[in-house]
């Protein structure tokens, strides 16, 4: 119940590292404000929200992938660096068809504006140090 009855929210910006909003996040709110949310539709379209909330029917989406709240080693751009992030890339660096990075500069652990396998042998590192 966070924003439960502010019917002057007109603006709210949304960090992409969001994974759910309840269902009485916005209760009793009447306003139609506008949603920037710092990450991709997609990064969007996976936040568990219930889709039947009016304020969030009612609201105008913005989405900002240039300001993406960088997590190192997260090419897919979903907030977290986890395996999938690895095999995204190494798929990537492979030539895979149809392999895309969400945020390249991400995978750049040698600083050096250049993916390469150097990259990938740091991010894997990174990865193990993590568990």
């Amino acid at each position: 119940m966070a924003f439960d009855g502010c019917n002057k929210l007109t603006d709210l910006k949304i960090s992409g590292k969001l994974k759910k909003i309840d269902s009485y996040a916005f209760a009793d709110n009447n306003t139609s404000a506008t949603i920037t949310f710092y990450g991709s539709k997609d990064a969007w379209d996976k936040v568990e929200k219930s889709d039947s909330d009016p304020f969030l029917q009612r609201a105008t989406m913005k989405f900002d992938e240039n300001h993406i709240e960088e997590v190192k080693g997260d090419v897919n751009g979903d907030g977290e660096f986890n395996i999938s992030d690895v095999l995204l890339f190494q798929k990537w660096l492979l030539g895979k068809p149809g392999i895309e990075l969400a945020n390249w500069q991400a995978a750049d652990f040698t600083g050096d504006k250049k993916l390469n396998v150097f990259d990938l042998c740091l991010m894997k590192r990174e990865y193990v140090a993590k568990k």
